[in-house]
């Protein structure tokens, strides 16, 4: 007999998009994958099994700096990487801590 349980990432989705229709999975687990320790844009892409790009314009979104019309999150810190200046490290600030564990309860 099948169960009706529901898994906790989509669980946390259903959340996220009370708070904005717009959030994929793939904006998720880049949350998800700063708060297990800092990392960078490529470290995230190679996990995620997706583009730079594609990571790069996630994280601008839920950084401060926004992307288009939409306006950034701050959930996000990005710092230089002082073996790299080319790359940026990212932690999650406590804005983004709070959110993440307000949908993850």
């Amino acid at each position: 007999m099948p169960t009706n349980k529901t898994s906790p990432l989509r669980k946390a989705l259903r959340k996220a998009h009370q708070y904005d229709p717009d959030i994929t999975v793939l904006n998720l687990l880049v949350l998800l994958e700063i708060q297990s320790g800092p990392a960078s844009v490529g470290t995230l892409a190679q996990k995620l099994n997706a583009t730079q790009p594609a990571i790069s314009r996630i994280v601008d979104v839920w950084s401060d700096w926004g992307r288009g019309s939409k306006q950034g999150r701050q959930f996000v810190s990005k710092t230089e990487d002082p073996t790299d200046r080319r790359s940026k490290i990212l932690e999650l600030t406590p804005k983004g801590k709070a959110w993440l564990k307000a949908l993850l309860e």
